[in-house]
This record gives C-alpha cells, structure tokens and sequence, in this order.
C-alpha cells in the first residue's frame, strides 16, 4: 500500500503538528509499532481519524497521547483501526520528518519539560506579569509595527474571534468561552484592546 494524505486539523499534537500541516501516513505492513510513533488511527465511533503519539504497547494494548495533552487517551487502539505511521508532514512550503521511537519519545518529554517549565514560571511571576499588563507600561513603551486586527469567524455556535498582530494569531474568544485567551507575552500590548 501506497503512502496516504492527510490533513490535520486539530491542536493535540502542538507543536509537532499543526493545523492545516500536510500528513504523510505510511502503512505499517507488518512493522512493529513503536512507542514514540506518531500513528494516525479511526477513532472508537470510526468516523475521524486521529494522530496521536504512542506511549505504550503491551500484550496487544496500544496507548496513545497527544503531545499537547496532559493525559494518556483513555481508550486504547486495536491494530486493525490503525492507518499507519505519520513519517514526514509538510508546512507551508517547507518538508519536515516525524522521529518515533525513542527520538520520538524523546522529542516528547523534551516538549513536556519545556511546557511545565513555562507553566512554573507563570505561577512565579504571574501576578507581576498581570500587573505590568494592566498598567499598559509595555504598549507605550515598545510600539507595536504590526497592525493589530479583529476577525470575527461565524461557527454555528457563535462568534469565534481572533486577534492577529500581522499574521500573527495573539489572541482568541470561542463561542463557547466567557473570556479572552491571549498569547504570552502579548497580553502585555493587548489588554486594554479586547477589553
């Protein structure tokens, strides 16, 4: 069998994989599945397909997380649900390779330290960050070049808006959500802005 195209679509395997990034999924074939592989599978319902990370396999049990997740994915994947293994994928113009095995586990805990370490350092030094942001000291301080812009997407839940510094995506609010998701660090340029 011959290589598949897929596209992704979902935030669980940031920032390996990204939304819109182009997957080349080759077939297994026989070929032992490894943790550190980044499969794509049929979920339980087998109407989507999934690309997540394989953390374990035992006695025919294969595990999986995504790398943006804190949690193992509660259910495990048969074999025969399998699509393959992502090899490479490509985003916007540029070709990357996918590691699984140990370079892919690896590659994950290296990702997980980094996040737990950001997420420590947030709670050292949130508050003063908050303050600094409220103050709006950092906006007239360092003057933003890029033009700040709203844009409002339809969903058939609501309004999902984004706010972009150039093509940058700094900030968001979902349909679903009563508050504002800003990037680090620009909550200290756009407090006052999407208020």
């Amino acid at each position: 069998m011959k290589t598949e195209k897929l596209v992704c679509i979902g935030n669980s395997m940031k920032p390996t994989l990204s939304p819109l990034d182009m997957l080349d999924v080759a077939p297994y074939n026989g070929k032992k599945i490894r943790p550190g592989d980044v499969i794509v599978f049929f979920s339980n319902d087998c109407e989507h397909k999934i690309a997540h990370r394989v953390v374990s396999v035992k006695q025919g049990k294969i595990l999986t997380k995504g790398d943006n997740n804190n949690k193992v994915d509660t259910l495990s994947v048969s074999s025969e649900k399998i699509v393959g293994k992502v090899e490479y994928f490509e985003r916007g113009k540029k070709r990357f390779r996918i590691y699984g095995g140990a370079i892919g586990r690896a590659y994950a805990f290296l990702f997980k330290t980094k996040q737990s370490s950001g997420r420590a350092l947030s709670y050292l030094f949130g508050n003063a960050y908050i303050k600094l942001a409220k103050t709006g000291i950092a906006l007239r301080l360092i003057p933003c070049r890029e033009k700040i812009r709203t844009v409002v997407f339809k969903r058939p839940h609501g309004e999902d808006i984004q706010v972009f510094m150039g093509n940058l995506l700094i900030a968001r609010r979902r349909p679903w959500q009563d508050k504002w998701y800003v990037r680090k660090p620009f909550r200290l340029f756009v407090e006052d802005y999407i208020k």
